[in-house]
């Protein structure tokens, strides 16, 4: 037989796998016959077609109806959540003013807990039962996605055809605020400048779509903790079987070197799939921790020993808790991690954390501690007088640094930070957490 053929057969067999792992977890039948079958076809490009229909038979079986069934319900529970965050705005601005409260914000985070657990169990109704953490975790994400393009919509028609006067109102609560912050003359100007170009139907309405996704990506990341839920017991010892009927097929048709490697891949790949559960369950877990331990130091510190103390004792967290995380699933996961899987839940735990700590961060900044950016901005002119920078240049460098100390933009700093870092620190850590799997082949 030429080359050619030859690779069509690679070709058609490595279809037929990737269509028989879509197909195992819901018909594992389905996918031992079609590798069997494959077998039986003399002609290569016969063998390639039907790898092609099994591969479009397996995407139709495991997505078209499940993706249906998916965006129905993410779609119903989303205008939902939508219409209701749309009315408890308006009716915290009417009991509140146009000032924010906490009752307000309470009564939004529980709403979506609540619609994001009634989402999460009608799905997993769809799925025999089952549903895994990044499932869990994208649905939940979409669903406030969704309810938050449903909120901006409403928001964008009631500024613009209902209470045309509300954003005029936004404005002059804005500039009293940076009375109250001190600041006055050109900066108040250019701030004031940008607060009107934010401050339109249009500006309030993608301000809400982005705040409702970053909100609803940390409250999915909580609750998908809860509401995951693996498949039955009785999978795991089925596998096997599969993996070991479908390699001594082979071995009988193929020969003994390719039907071991095929059927040892078929065995393997719900182990995997496991493993890489476990890495993204268990740096949530450890990520959480971090988030709220990083605020809790940033606050001790701030109290105690001045802000400058943090950076040190934050990173001394994110190196416990990465040890701790990586041995977890050395401990559940027959004693090893490879340094890419080390590294990817290090890095996962520190993004995890670096969103928890700064949706803290803004709550903090945002509904307890007003006036901690206000400080902020005088240390900063503080330091431009000792560093001697006065003039047309200091008016420059305070009207950057008031546009950045933000709630928002403060919080979005402390994200970026946190993940980099974080991700700098995984590197180093990994190479001394890693560990190869003890190798039985003899």
């Amino acid at each position: 037989m030429n080359a050619a053929p030859g690779k069509l057969r690679q070709v058609s067999r490595w279809l037929v796998r990737c269509a028989a792992n879509l197909l195992r977890p819901t018909r594992p039948e389905w996918a031992l016959a079609m590798q069997q079958e494959i077998e039986h076809i003399d002609e290569d490009r016969s063998a390639l077609l039907w790898a092609l229909g099994c591969l479009w038979t397996a995407c139709r079986e495991r997505y078209v109806g499940l993706v249906g069934q998916t965006t129905a319900v993410l779609t119903k529970y989303g205008l939902i959540q939508g219409v209701l965050a749309f009315v408890i705005s308006r009716a915290r601005s009417r009991l509140a003013g146009v000032n924010d409260n906490w009752a307000g914000l309470a009564a939004g985070t529980v709403l979506l807990i609540v619609l994001m657990l009634l989402a999460h169990r009608e799905l997993k109704r769809t799925r025999d039962g089952t549903m895994t953490y990044p499932q869990a975790l994208g649905a939940g994400t979409l669903l406030a996605g969704a309810g938050a393009m449903v909120d901006g919509l409403l928001m964008f028609v009631y500024l613009k055809y209902i209470n045309t006067g509300l954003p005029a109102v936004l404005i002059q609560a804005q500039r009293t605020r940076l009375e109250q912050r001190g600041i006055t003359g050109t900066q108040a100007q250019y701030l004031m400048g940008f607060a009107t170009t934010i401050a339109t139907p249009i500006g309030i309405a993608a301000s809400l779509l982005i705040t409702g996704v970053i909100t609803g990506f940390v409250v999915a990341l909580i609750v998908s903790i809860f509401t995951q839920q693996g498949p039955t017991s009785g999978r795991p010892d089925q596998t096997p079987t599969v993996g070991t009927t479908v390699g001594t097929a082979l071995r009988t048709t193929v020969g003994t070197t390719v039907g071991t490697t095929v059927g040892t891949t078929v065995a393997e790949h719900p182990m995997q799939q496991q493993r890489s559960r476990g890495i993204v369950r268990i740096a949530t877990k450890y990520g959480l921790i971090q988030g709220v331990l990083s605020f809790a130091i940033f606050l001790l510190t701030r109290m105690k020993a001045g802000v400058g103390a943090w950076p040190g004792a934050g990173t001394l967290l994110l190196i416990v808790l990465l040890v701790l995380a990586h041995w977890e699933f050395k401990r559940t996961h027959d004693g090893a991690i490879t340094y890419p899987q080390a590294l990817g839940a290090g890095t996962l735990l520190s993004g995890v954390g670096a969103a928890v700590s700064s949706a803290l961060m803004w709550v903090y900044l945002k509904y307890v501690n007003t006036a901690f950016l206000a400080a902020v901005m005088q240390g900063l002119r503080a330091r431009q007088v000792r560093q001697g920078i006065t003039g047309t240049q200091a008016q420059h460098l305070m009207v950057l640094n008031a546009a950045i100390t933000t709630p928002v933009w403060y919080a979005v700093t402390w994200l970026i930070i946190g993940a980099l870092v974080g991700f700098v620190v995984a590197l180093i850590v990994s190479i001394f957490t890693q560990k190869a799997r003890r190798t039985a082949m003899a």
